[in-house]
């Protein structure tokens, strides 16, 4: 069994969408020999996924309304073969805790580009917050949604 986490900054948007389109993919094609989860780097311990997240993987046929959020730390991300990061932020948070971690970015594996996938707060900081939040994590749910069937065709050659 080969073990995926993506990894983002509260686990309650980006790398939870990851990991249920993902997992749903993954079961539509068959493929059994994968375990995946997501964490995030800066999770609270008291915060929901948001609602929007969840309305749009339900979009897609993806339940999350019983995900319970990780924080990463060095045992967690020891236990993975693989680990998916939306930012490089978080991929140098990673390789600090833990050198030895076989870690990427989304992107990377998805499109060969070394590009973040901005959280809505990191989004703001850059162009302003003057944006609608719906609007933003429906395009980014959109776009990993999107994505996924490049990213599953990928694992296993970024798999150590």
């Amino acid at each position: 069994m080969r073990k995926i986490l993506f990894v983002c900054t509260g686990n309650t948007f980006r790398s939870m969408a990851a990991e249920f389109l993902l997992k749903k993919y993954l079961h539509k094609n068959k493929i059994y020999d994968y375990e995946i989860q997501s964490a995030g780097i800066n999770c609270r311990p008291f915060g929901l996924p948001y609602p929007e997240t969840l309305e749009r993987l339900k979009f897609y046929g993806c339940d999350a309304r019983n995900h319970t959020k990780q924080v990463i730390n060095k045992n967690l991300i020891g236990r993975f073969d693989l680990i998916i990061c939306m930012t490089k932020h978080q991929l140098e948070y990673l390789k600090r805790i833990n050198p030895e971690s076989n870690s990427i970015l989304y992107n990377e594996i998805a499109f060969d580009k070394k590009e973040d996938i901005l959280d809505e707060a990191e989004y703001g900081e850059i162009n302003g917050f003057d944006f609608d939040l719906k609007d933003y994590i429906y395009s980014i749910v959109d776009y990993i949604h999107n994505s996924i069937p490049l990213v599953a065709k990928k694992l296993d050659k970024f798999i150590k």
